[in-house]
């Protein structure tokens, strides 16, 4: 079964009635869409899909926080003058939501859908406590790994990545760079000393655990348990690692 066949099995056993498409569009890497369905208790529900591929329902952000959670309470821990934070995929805008929740200096958000850039503007911001309006947030509309490539070195306390379901489970077969070692390397030269990058992924990825420790110090993988609506429990993983 290959990883699109078993989310859509995934969702389609959590919500047996069908969405409401809402948006949906053609772009470089496939066909991005936004869809919205009522639950049993009237509550409404945003879904985002890309090229076939579920990434994320509105229902479901406790991953997203936790994620910046991992990241954030290191730097809480090593204070840096300069808290700049920069965030791998605005999503839902929860991951930023929950960034700004911190004391913060700045978050650097790289989104490259213009797409997923509106539905947070017309959609997501009652959602998100208006997280782009935040003073503190810079929006970067551009592919995420030409912006690692033009970002000035040794700038970010923590950096957030959050654009596919992994490493290895990727929304687009070109977002594999972002995980090599020569994205590594430039990940950890665009942290501060004692920076941290934390990594979401909906499975285990050991591979991507063992490239990490070679550009990182104190590379652990948490498991992160998310009950779904039907009250069974499916464990979702961080991978956090610190610059030397």
């Amino acid at each position: 079964m290959t990883h699109k066949d078993r989310m859509q099995k995934i969702v389609a056993n959590l919500f047996p009635e069908p969405p409401a498409v809402l948006a949906r569009h053609a772009t470089e890497t496939g066909e991005i869409q936004l869809q919205h369905r009522l639950l049993e208790d009237g509550a409404a529900v945003f879904e985002i899909i890309s090229d076939g591929v579920f990434l994320m329902s509105s229902q479901f952000h406790f991953g997203e926080q936790v994620l910046a959670r991992h990241a954030l309470v290191h730097i809480e821990q090593h204070p840096h003058a300069d808290r700049r934070v920069l965030i791998g995929g605005l999503g839902m805008g929860f991951t930023l939501r929950e960034t700004l929740d911190h004391a913060v200096t700045k978050v650097d958000v790289v989104e490259i859908s213009d797409h997923v850039v509106d539905w947070n503007r017309r959609f997501f911001g009652p959602l998100n406590g208006n997280a782009l309006s935040d003073p503190r947030t810079r929006l970067i509309q551009q592919d995420l790994h030409a912006a690692l490539n033009q970002a000035k070195p040794g700038v970010y306390a923590a950096m957030i990545l959050d654009v596919d379901n992994g490493p290895s489970w990727l929304a687009h077969d070109q977002n594999a760079r972002l995980y090599t070692d020569e994205a590594l390397a430039t990940w950890s030269n665009l942290l501060l000393p004692d920076g941290v990058l934390a990594v979401w992924s909906a499975q285990r990825e050991p591979e991507f655990l063992e490239r990490m420790s070679g550009h990182f110090r104190d590379v652990e993988e948490t498991a992160i348990p998310l009950p779904d609506p039907k009250g069974r429990t499916r464990n979702d993983y961080v991978y956090r690692g610190i610059r030397g």
